[in-house]
């Protein structure tokens, strides 16, 4: 039988939580970059740019990494059963 979870995925990290009841809450969390595989999807280049008004600060142009992340099965909850 699987219990029922939530699942929090943002930037940094990864929560798996259960409530039993309105008392207690099981929370884990973990470092995203430790349970998910990081996946770059392509790049994409950002122009440089002045900031105004001063017309002296020049931030140059970068490349930037488009990525997305894989984390299934996350302890196989999602699995059907």
């Amino acid at each position: 039988m699987t219990l029922p979870c939530d699942k929090v995925y943002d930037d940094h990290n990864v929560t798996v939580s259960r409530q039993f009841s309105e008392q207690i809450t099981l929370a884990v969390f973990a470092p995203r970059a430790k349970v998910c595989r990081r996946v770059v999807t392509g790049t994409r280049i950002l122009p440089a740019r002045i900031v105004p008004p001063t017309n002296e600060i020049r931030i140059p142009s970068a490349r930037m990494e488009i990525v997305e992340w894989q984390c299934d099965p996350l302890l196989l909850g999602d699995a059907p059963s």
